[in-house]
């Protein structure tokens, strides 16, 4: 029995993973993907560290998340939106990170549950056991934000 019902939850799960993403109109699909746009300024600050980018690029990311009309993605990205402007005011490298790894849990939500576009997906560095979400139609190799030492370390977890 026990047996069953774990292949059972298996096949649920991968039926699972390969949900439709829900539709998003047209306004409202380009006020996401100026987010995300946005949010790549914000990853590529991370790489040679400035606190002067980073202070620039999370401010960006907050106002284009700000201009979201729709309810729902606004409330999916308060908490997002809360870290970013904390990012604004910080001149801590770790604790700017811990918040961009926040934000990038907002953002792979958001791209998971809906239909963003094809170029954006989320990947993830198990040493660090952080994610982010990155551009792929841009770079589709493993940028990883965290960890300067180690910029490859990660895999990407979705192909959307």
């Amino acid at each position: 029995m026990f047996k069953k019902l774990l292949i059972l939850s298996a096949i649920l799960l991968g039926m699972n993973a390969f949900a439709a993403r829900a539709p998003l109109e047209p306004a409202l699909k380009k006020e996401v993907a100026e987010v995300l746009n946005a949010n790549e300024e914000l990853h590529a600050a991370f790489f040679e560290y400035s606190n002067e980018n980073v202070q620039k690029a999370a401010a960006l990311v907050a106002k284009k998340i700000m201009a979201i009309k729709d309810k729902e993605i606004s409330k999916l990205l308060k908490v997002s939106h809360d870290k970013l402007m904390e990012m604004t005011k910080s001149t801590d490298e770790k604790a700017n990170k811990e918040a961009f790894y926040v934000v990038s849990l907002g953002l792979a939500n958001i791209i998971r549950k809906y239909d963003v576009g094809g170029k954006w997906n989320v990947y993830s560095c198990p040493m660090v056991k952080k994610s982010w979400v990155q551009d792929s139609a841009k770079n589709d190799n493993v940028r990883n934000p965290y960890a300067p030492e180690m910029p490859g370390c990660g895999s990407k977890n979705t192909s959307f």
